[in-house]
């Protein structure tokens, strides 16, 4: 018998059913710009099912009000887990187990700190927390805190003897439990994250239009929001083990941009270079050190997980070591053999060498 939990940016709801045990996990992987910077803690969460859960179902949005299935394949997720969309849990179980009036927040003492009377869950603070709720139409009645309870597997029978089901049916927590970034053991889960076919046919329409292979794709995480963490981490002001990955480049130069660039497109013989930034593209500078014979490709797409697919499909890709968007595309690469690199993690001498 197991608890389930999971994560978003957001909120998690797990549903005990009485006797079974059988947690129902609501898992919104979305975030601010519409990239991906939470969905690391979705491989942890995943993860859990074979070591504290004795089934579960996984309700799926990402972004604010988009439906997983938009982006990606629901059914690809049932391969590993037992799954249903939030949006059928709103419709057809909320109504019997989740009712209005019921609607309780679970949250560490510390977090609740947080709210005005210091004794509520701040399940509603700020955006995109307030209008998730708002859109989903639930209005939390009540608190439930907690000080001494893990979020690691070991400890679910002290969650079941805490909030037993047959008293505590829902459980809705207003961050994500889960490691940051996400365990080794758990990056493989990353194969049953697979994109729908709209966003394949997206993808794919932009290599084959603008693209000629063997192409390389690079990522700049190089916004002045960026900068500034990156000067935190500086500074000593934050932990070196920042977002995505333990510290290397947090903010690559103009000079190692370029150098790594023309690196990889000598070794990979490119043909044409793809550009995903939230900056400046340096798509001028490029061009310039690359050469007329090597296409270079800078789009303003619609939606980034556009940028994600083609960078996931490039033959090479170069990312921000630091970036969870860059993490997303490496763990996707890794399930089919792709080879990733990052910048400032190509030796000086070797590149003399192979030059």
């Amino acid at each position: 018998m197991g608890l389930s939990y999971s994560t978003n940016t957001n909120a998690v709801i797990s549903v005990q059913w009485p006797k079974m045990f059988c947690g129902l996990v609501v898992l919104n992987v979305y975030s601010l710009c519409l990239k991906f910077p939470q969905e690391p803690w979705f491989n942890d969460r995943l993860g859990c099912k074979t070591t504290c859960l004795t089934s579960s179902h996984v309700f799926l949005r990402v972004q604010m009000h988009v439906p997983y299935s938009k982006f990606f394949r629901l059914e690809s997720l049932q391969r590993y887990h037992r799954v249903i969309s939030l949006e059928s849990f709103m419709a057809e179980l909320a109504p019997q187990h989740w009712k209005p009036g019921f609607h309780v927040a679970y949250c560490y003492e510390i977090a609740a700190a947080r709210s005005a009377d210091k004794k509520s869950c701040p399940m509603k603070d700020g955006n995109p927390f307030g209008p998730f709720w708002d859109h989903v139409g639930v209005y939390f009645d009540r608190s439930e805190l907690f000080s001494s309870l893990s979020f690691h597997p070991s400890g679910v029978h002290r969650w079941l003897e805490r909030f037993p089901a047959t008293e505590h049916p829902v459980l809705a927590f207003p961050g994500a439990p889960a490691q940051f970034p996400v365990l080794p053991e758990h990056r493989g889960l990353q194969r049953y994250v697979e994109w729908s076919e709209t966003m394949e046919q997206l993808g794919q329409d932009v290599i084959e239009t603008h693209l000629i292979r063997p192409y390389l794709a690079i990522h700049l995480r190089i916004g002045s929001d960026w900068e500034r963490t990156c000067d935190l981490v500086k500074e000593g002001k934050v932990s070196s083990h920042l977002m995505a990955s333990p510290q290397c480049m947090c903010l690559p130069s103009v000079d190692e941009i370029l150098r790594a660039t023309r690196y990889w497109a000598q070794q990979v013989a490119a043909q044409s270079l793809y550009i995903a930034s939230d900056s400046n593209t340096h798509a001028r500078k490029l061009q310039e050190t690359l050469g007329e014979k090597v296409k270079v490709v800078a789009l303003k797409l619609e939606l980034p997980q556009t940028d994600l697919y083609v960078l996931e499909k490039a033959d090479h890709f170069i990312g921000n070591c630091v970036s969870s968007f860059s993490a997303f595309v490496k763990r996707n690469r890794d399930v089919t053999g792709w080879p990733t690199s990052f910048f400032g993690t190509v030796d000086l001498h070797r590149e003399r060498e192979d030059l």
